[in-house]
């Protein structure tokens, strides 16, 4: 979920390379370009859910809350 919020902010995926085993290294080595252009809150966000720990990265139930206290969910 965090590589498809990044990628949808960015216009771009956070982890590019020309072959499988470069592309491996990325996810597993190199950190992300900064998202400048929303709130520090989300980019933070986003960040948090691309750790490279599975243990550090939020819980779907934690994705809910955040957009929840954002109100960005629509309320009908």
């Amino acid at each position: 979920m965090g590589v498809a919020l990044y990628t949808m902010a960015c216009l771009k995926p956070p982890f590019m390379d020309n072959s499988i085993r470069g592309l491996f290294n990325n996810i597993i080595y190199k950190q992300q370009k900064p998202i400048v252009q929303y709130s520090t809150s989300l980019s933070d966000f986003i960040f948090s859910m691309l750790y490279k720990k599975k243990e550090d990265r939020p819980l779907i139930v934690d994705s809910i809350n955040f957009f929840h206290a954002k109100n960005m969910v629509n309320k009908q």
